[in-house]
């Protein structure tokens, strides 16, 4: 009997009352009077070692300081980082534009040049419209009246030469008793007997003695005419020469008008001043693609393709654009597949068969991202196991290498380009759970290597008066970046007491913010249902 007294006693001692059943916070601990008059959140405040972790990331330059965060899902994983990110990197300070031009000396490996953030854009634009300029003011330089005056005494002053040449030729095989017969592809002698032109048929008739003799006359003879078509051919080059000289200085001074004001722009850049002279040089080489085609010979091209266009090579491949940028980028990669991610060659098809050039290379998000941070969820990238290893590879050489990976499973090689690789400066954010985390570092050597930091953020945080407010306000933050109507006192702190039950603990309150948003979602559409200006208690 005794013994049940103590019990009993001791069950009375561990009851809890009704109201200690549930956690309840006072409408005063929340410091102002719906969500929208909420002050401004602070994140570190709940991960504080997390946040330590997104520093060093930040402040470490070296190789092989990019960073892991694990955590559970729901905890707000990429936001978090995407906010850190935001707040701590410096503004005013994006990373440079990548354009690709043509490579006049290599072709096959088109430059890749760097440029102030916007200048890509500028360049790439002024140049276009440079190139459309010359494509009006070459051809129409070539039917001014000076020009073809110029021309025509090139002209004459070749067709005289000429000749004389022929004349001499004509007196020579007639002083020697020889008929001359010239077309575009041989010289022919006949003898002429009493002012006759003799026929093969004839001279065949001749003595075995006369014969010999008239040939051995007819080659001397056609050493001096060989002589004298070598002349014409000299004359000939002359003129051609001559004629490229004409047409090249009546051209440069419309390529200076079109191009000189780019080149005084943009000559501050080495890569850039070099381009655009061996534009200008190239332009002169290729006149006559300048001079006005046939109207059918253009309609023909348009029905069954000509091949590349040949004014192609003047154009500039906006590669990366950060005109828009105020700050190092912060890339999220949600679909990090090959191309995605490191970029590709793409291919267009004609007449049944594939081609390409640098105007057909294609950025990835490593490439959008260099200079700021790359965000990638390593359950995504990991399948992908060749955009997992090509990452790896850019990480550890530090460059980013344009190349198609099936390439190298063709059992035969189709012809492509190489460009030239881009030099990487970003940090990548790889975001797990802590059992992925474990398995790379245990299994992948170059994982250990190029992920030294983690950040691990917590799912729980013990409800102090500080953190119940701050708690509060990320709430509000929730809110207004979803577009919800505003909290009411009562509405937080429903909130606020559902997350200690969301732990299991009234001296917690739980970081999963995905749970706490639907919930605020759902409870707006209802207040919109029943014409409600704000959400008040949600239980």
């Amino acid at each position: 009997m005794e013994g049940l007294k103590k019990q009993n006693g001791t069950k009375r001692r561990c009851e809890l009352k009704v109201n200690e059943l549930r956690v309840k916070l006072p409408a005063s601990e929340i410091p102002f009077l719906d969500s929208s008059k909420a002050f401004k959140p602070r994140l570190d405040v709940f991960q504080k070692r997390a946040y330590q972790a997104l520093k060093l990331a930040l402040e470490i330059k070296q190789k092989g300081y990019n960073l892991y965060v694990s955590g559970e899902q729901g905890v707000g994983r990429t936001y978090l980082v995407r906010e850190f990110l935001s707040t701590y990197l410096p503004k005013g300070t994006p990373p440079p534009d990548w354009i690709y031009v043509y490579n006049f000396e290599n072709p096959d490996v088109p430059r890749a040049i760097s440029l102030p953030a916007g200048q890509g854009k500028a360049f790439k634009q002024k140049l276009k419209k440079a190139i459309e300029e010359l494509k009006k003011t070459i051809p129409r330089a070539f039917e001014q009246d000076a020009f073809i005056k110029k021309h025509d005494d090139l002209i004459q002053s070749y067709q005289d030469s000429r000749d004389d040449l022929l004349n001499k030729m004509e007196e020579k095989a007639q002083k020697d008793g020889f008929s001359l017969n010239m077309d575009e592809e041989s010289i022919t002698l006949y003898p002429v007997f009493e002012g006759k032109v003799m026929t093969p048929e004839e001279f065949e008739q001749l003595e075995p003695g006369i014969k010999k003799e008239l040939r051995v006359k007819s080659n001397k003879v056609m050493e001096v005419l060989l002589d004298y078509t070598r002349k014409m051919g000299k004359e000939e080059e002359d003129f051609r020469q001559s004629e490229r000289k004409l047409e090249q200085e009546v051209a440069s001074k419309k390529i200076k008008q079109a191009l000189d004001p780019v080149e005084k722009e943009f000559g501050q850049f080495p890569k850039l001043k070099q381009f655009l002279g061996e534009l200008k040089k190239d332009i002169l080489e290729n006149l006559e693609e300048f001079r006005k085609k046939d109207s059918r010979a253009s309609l023909s091209q348009d029905l069954f393709g000509g091949g590349e266009d040949f004014f192609q090579r003047y154009e500039v491949n906006l590669f990366v654009d950060n005109s828009c940028l105020n700050a190092p980028p912060i890339i999220v990669e949600d679909n990090p597949n090959y191309f995605n991610l490191l970029g590709c060659i793409e291919r267009e098809t004609e007449l049944g068969t594939y081609y390409t050039d640098f105007t057909l290379l294609k950025s990835g998000s490593i490439h959008r991202a260099n200079g700021g941070f790359l965000i990638l969820k390593v359950e995504d990238i990991l399948s992908h196991p060749s955009s997992w290893e090509g990452l790896l590879r850019a990480l550890n050489k530090e460059v980013a290498v344009l190349e198609d990976p099936g390439d190298q499973y063709d059992l035969i090689r189709t012809k492509t380009i190489a460009p030239e690789p881009i030099p990487l400066n970003l940090k990548v954010v790889l975001i797990g759970t802590d059992e992925l985390y474990e398995l790379l570092y245990e299994q992948d050597e170059r994982f250990r290597k190029l992920f030294k930091l983690k950040a691990h953020l917590q799912s729980t945080v013990y409800r102090t008066k500080e953190n119940i407010v701050n708690y509060a306000c990320v709430l509000a933050k929730i809110a207004q970046e979803e577009s919800l109507k505003p909290l009411t006192k009562d509405g937080l702190v429903e909130l606020v007491d559902f997350s200690s039950r969301l732990c299991g603990d009234k001296e917690k309150l739980s970081l999963h913010f995905s749970t706490l948003k639907e919930i605020m979602l759902e409870a707006h559409t209802l207040a919109c249902s029943k014409k409600k200006k704000r959400l008040t208690q949600l239980a």
